[in-house]
């Protein structure tokens, strides 16, 4: 039997985080919660996932200090992070890290990845994550 593909899914509104996670639920996958920051990193240190859905406000740390510190640890620095924004606008959402996938919250807007020398548009949200077959 195949491993289950475990998300973290890290943002405050338990709404945003009920939606998604019953989304990704029924897709197949393991799904983890964190409310915060700091919960996120402790979770994702512990459990390490295979994907983390992160939002950018949170109410200790915000999302890119969290993945600051995702990259900087070991364990943690291969995850794959998609940020998740209520800004619509590309120059609110990037001070950094333009080649991290962005899904802007609600989840009903297209997500968008951006890589060195591509820029792809999906409309599935499932696009690029870890496969549960």
């Amino acid at each position: 039997m195949a491993r289950v593909a475990t998300l973290l899914i890290v943002e405050d509104e338990p709404e945003t985080a009920g939606l998604l996670g019953s989304y990704f639920q029924a897709q197949g996958y393991e799904v983890l919660t964190a409310a915060s920051g700091e919960e996120a990193l402790a979770l994702a240190r512990e459990r390490l996932p295979d994907l983390v859905v992160l939002d950018i406000r949170l109410p200790d740390i915000d999302g890119f200090e969290v993945f600051r510190q995702l990259r900087a640890h070991r364990r943690t620095r291969e995850i794959p992070v998609i940020f998740l924004t209520e800004k619509r606008e590309r120059e609110d959402r990037w001070p950094v890290w333009s080649w991290e996938p962005t899904i802007t919250s609600p989840s009903r807007s297209a997500c968008r990845s951006c890589g060195p020398g591509s820029r792809t548009s999906c409309a599935d949200p499932r696009w690029s994550l870890p496969s549960t077959a």
